[in-house]
């Protein structure tokens, strides 16, 4: 094999590099023969990758940190639509609406206690909500930016599209029973939930239908109920204030009967039992006037009723013939922290990416979409290449994957939004490489997305922001290879929502085979096209190489 190398005489370089490699674990570590040898080279090498596209057909989408909503266009992929089936939970069993428990109620008139009575327990207003993800505004100093009525100011995070845009929202009831535990695994693993999972069979009463809706930047500002046999309106009084959220109205009549009337009941006893009672909800979005997807924080979403219930005002005596009933105003919240499930509905895609999708041809384009989209097996160099490496000692240096961005095609699409981030891992472990647990960059709380800054995988742009390339360091990874005689594994490549996020979900390829990758790649509804290996149409300063620069003894 020839093997073509371009040689780098400059001791300060090797010096360099020496001591940098000082710093890491022995893998880096020259062999004792070499030791006493003072001539070395420091050499490049590009060696040969291999690129194959992959569909991720289902994408588990259940246990997420986040759920989409809407409908994100690609103007490479396509349209994705997105929809949520939620369970529904009893934050405590049991509950009581109003202040007495319905035996108690039930006994008002046979007892000898003068304030039980009926509550007559009544739905005013039911409310759907589900955060947007959010941060104060502030200004110079940090300073929290306030309106003319000292409400707080928000910017919102993940809204994809045009965030003027107006849509509908429809809410059903969920007739089927989402299962926390697999039955298939002898009631021993948890159930998993898919992206094509299919619930339109499985809808009961419609809840809502809000049509001509906008998401709402301001904050929502709780006030207190006004208690009717005080002089002051508490009602003027803030309880608490919330950051901006979808805030849909529900059914009334559907949760009178369905949960203040069942106060007591054996449905609402156990949260297991509440769980095959009311199993659910399902919502969509539809009638856009323009694209939009919202990334929605459903670990502080709830279903809220305002309810009203009868009280007696004794007015602190015991004469009876003076007391008083009056409606008084309280809240009762069902939590949306079971199984949540996100349902996606991609449009094909095109011939120019479905001619480089799930064959074993070498790509000469690289397709990478999140969520139920497509990712990259990566092959590094071929035997005789390894074989070479191994026999010669090599000390890895420095190795990286440049990944350059389909320029073009991006422009003539007019692609604006582009991932931040690709996420390189090994396949047979499912874990990071080496490299992403080797990287000495310090954690940055106020800015986590550039953690991991020295591995890599972050966007490079240009000067009117736009994407030229990613470029993913795996010095470490190569070395244990070339030198520890690891075995050289697939790898693989994803869009990524979450560096530090490297946590596994499941998904289905093309061959109807579970596979794993990251759950931040669940999350993330974009993609990108970057030049393959393949030197088919591929520009040579823009084809995908491994390349490495290495010491060996002369």
């Amino acid at each position: 094999m020839k093997l073509h190398y371009t040689k780098l005489f400059s001791i300060a370089a090797l010096f360099g590099t020496l001591l940098l490699q000082s710093c890491k674990e022995d893998f880096n570590t020259l062999d004792t023969d070499i030791l006493g040898d003072v001539n070395y080279e420091t050499l490049r090498y590009n060696a040969d990758v291999n690129v194959f596209n992959k569909s991720i057909k289902s994408i588990k989408t259940n246990g997420l940190p986040l759920y989409q909503l809407g409908v994100f266009n690609d103007p490479i992929y396509g349209k994705t639509h997105s929809s949520i089936t939620t369970q529904v939970t009893l934050n405590a069993a049991g509950p009581t609406f109003g202040v007495f428990t319905q035996e108690v109620e039930n006994n008002a008139d046979t007892d000898e206690k003068a304030n039980t009575i009926n509550e007559a327990e009544t739905v005013l207003d039911v409310y759907l909500n589900i955060p947007y993800f959010s941060e104060y505004k502030r200004d110079a100093s940090g300073q929290i930016l306030k309106d003319e009525n000292e409400n707080n100011l928000y910017k919102l995070d993940s809204i994809y599209g045009n965030v003027e845009a107006t849509f509908d929202v429809k809410v059903y009831e969920l007739t089927y029973f989402l299962r926390d535990v697999d039955p298939n695994s002898g009631f021993t693993q948890a159930q998993e939930y898919f992206s094509t999972q299919d619930f339109n069979g499985f809808l009961g009463e419609e809840l809502a239908n809000a049509t001509a809706i906008k998401v709402d930047t301001s904050e929502v500002v709780v006030h207190q109920f006004d208690d009717p046999i005080t002089e002051d309106d508490e009602s003027e009084e803030v309880k608490e204030r919330l950051s901006p959220r979808m805030r849909i109205p529900l059914n009334k009549e559907f949760f009178q009967q369905k949960i203040l009337n069942k106060e007591g009941s054996n449905e609402l006893s156990n949260i297991d039992l509440f769980k095959q009672y009311l199993r659910g909800i399902h919502i969509t979005a539809e009638n856009f006037s323009d694209d939009i997807l919202m990334l929605l924080n459903f670990s502080e979403a709830n279903i809220e009723i305002v309810y009203s219930y009868k009280s007696v005002n004794t007015k602190n005596t015991e004469d009876t013939s003076d007391d008083e009933v009056y409606n008084k105003k309280d809240r009762f919240t069902m939590g949306l922290k079971g199984n949540n499930i996100n349902s996606f509905i991609n449009d094909p895609y095109n011939s120019s990416i479905t001619d480089q999708l799930d064959n074993e041809t070498n790509a000469s384009r690289i397709f990478v979409k999140g969520g139920q989209g497509i990712m990259a097996e990566i092959n590094l160099f071929n035997d005789e290449e390894l074989e070479t490496m191994r026999e010669n000692k090599w000390l890895i240096n420095d190795a990286n994957l440049t990944f350059y961005i389909d320029r073009d095609q991006l422009n003539a699409a007019n692609a604006t939004q582009e991932p931040n981030r690709l996420y390189l891992y090994n396949m047979v472990t499912n874990e990071p490489i080496l490299d992403y647990y080797y990287d000495p960059t310090p954690a940055n709380a106020t800015a986590p997305q550039k953690n991991k800054l020295v591995h890599g995988g972050i966007i490079e742009k240009n000067e009117d922001g736009k994407g030229i390339r990613y470029k993913i360091r795996l010095t470490n990874h190569i070395n244990n290879i070339v030198r520890k005689d690891s075995t050289n594994v697939k790898l693989g490549l994803v869009v990524t929502s979450n560096i530090n996020v490297i946590s596994n979900t499941t998904f289905i390829d093309y061959e109807n085979k579970n596979k794993k990758t990251t759950i931040a790649t669940a999350t993330n509804p974009l993609g990108t096209v970057l030049y393959g290996s393949n030197p088919l149409n591929t520009p040579e300063d823009k084809r995908l190489k491994l390349e490495i620069y290495y010491t060996k003894p002369n």
